[in-house]
């Protein structure tokens, strides 16, 4: 069923006219008041702990700031005893936050990653339409990460983790998450996993016909960025209702499709048929659409630790693939409370 406008709510004015930016700001940093802007640490608009929550009716927290709710917790927290040595193999959020939690406590701390610079896949979240400000947050915390005692072993010195790992008082595996694969075998065209569409120089050859397999965040990021440089989109999900699971991000996400006239397809299979065919399997008839690349977005899976770290404390996707939200809440709790 092609995507209408049927159902979305229309947005109302507030007669106490709250301003819910500031609200979320605070949230974030209760003490931005007092602060420079370089000190503070950024509200990124996300939604996710402070209005998701008040409409699921659950606890309010917040996504930059783990401590919320736990104050009095984090105003215990010691620092550690003796020189313990600490290894966190990983920098996406989830180790970066780990790392700066174990930093803070007088912890010697190495952070390893094979890529060049820190930030893992929420370093793709700043490209998509609409999510730009999501930077600040990642600006943020590699400004603490280069002011804090860290030693960053990036690229080919990650290598290293390996022979260090014996030296550790304890080591945190936080090497995130890989793609679910969707079965492609029978196609001739470029299938391409998750956040990889952002680097695929084929989407960047001319407007293109795309189907994205998956309505999740990354398969809604992929095709508003798709549509927004000018590719014809269709998003196709099993789910009879893919955008509910926004809660209030919901409206944002169906104005930002609708706006760049992505086709979404609720309850609708995706099959590969063969060359550049796929079939759109529905509750009421089975189409063949003929489309040149497929973005697939079915879910992901924790990376598989290595041998040395089999014993590591596993933290973020690399736990439980999850929201940054969750990312950043296990790397900061871990990091301050582990002994």
């Amino acid at each position: 069923m092609p995507f209408s406008t049927n159902h979305i709510p229309k947005p109302k004015r507030s007669a106490c006219n709250i301003n819910w930016s500031a609200h979320r700001a605070a949230l974030a940093d209760p003490d931005w008041p007092s602060r420079t802007p370089d000190q503070t640490v950024p509200c990124i608009g996300c939604n996710q702990g402070c209005t998701d929550s008040l409409i699921s009716r659950k606890e309010i927290v917040c996504t930059v700031n783990p401590s919320l709710g736990f104050e009095a917790e984090f105003a215990s927290v010691v620092a550690a005893k003796g020189q313990p040595r600490y290894g966190v193999i990983g920098a996406g959020p989830a180790g970066i936050t780990c790392a700066l939690a174990l930093s803070d406590r007088g912890v010697s701390v190495t952070l390893y990653d094979t890529a060049e610079e820190i930030g893992g896949l929420y370093r793709y979240c700043e490209k998509i339409p609409g999510k730009e400000q999501y930077r600040r947050y990642m600006t943020w915390l590699q400004e603490r990460v280069q002011s804090s005692s860290i030693v960053l072993k990036l690229g080919p010195d990650a290598i290293s983790a390996e022979e260090d790992a014996a030296g550790f008082d304890q080591l945190f595996w936080a090497g995130g998450s890989v793609p679910k694969q969707w079965p492609s075998e029978d196609l001739s065209i470029p299938v391409i996993d998750g956040w990889e569409f952002l680097d695929a120089p084929e989407l960047l050859q001319g407007p293109r016909h795309v189907v994205v397999v998956g309505a999740g965040q990354i398969g809604c990021d992929a095709a508003i960025w798709l549509a927004n440089i000018g590719h014809s989109v269709i998003l196709c999900d099993r789910d009879d209702d893919p955008l509910g699971a926004f809660r209030a991000r919901r409206f944002d996400y169906e104005r930002a499709l609708l706006g760049r006239m992505v086709t979404l397809h609720p309850s609708t299979e995706v099959v590969a048929k063969g060359g550049d065919t796929i079939l759109l399997k529905d509750c009421h008839e089975v189409s063949e659409q003929s489309t040149d690349i497929i973005i697939t977005a079915v879910g992901r899976l924790s990376r598989t630790r290595p041998v040395f770290a089999t014993q590591a404390i596993a933290i973020g996707d690399a736990a439980r693939v999850g929201t940054a939200l969750e990312a950043i809440r296990q790397g900061t709790f871990h990091g301050a409370f582990t002994v």
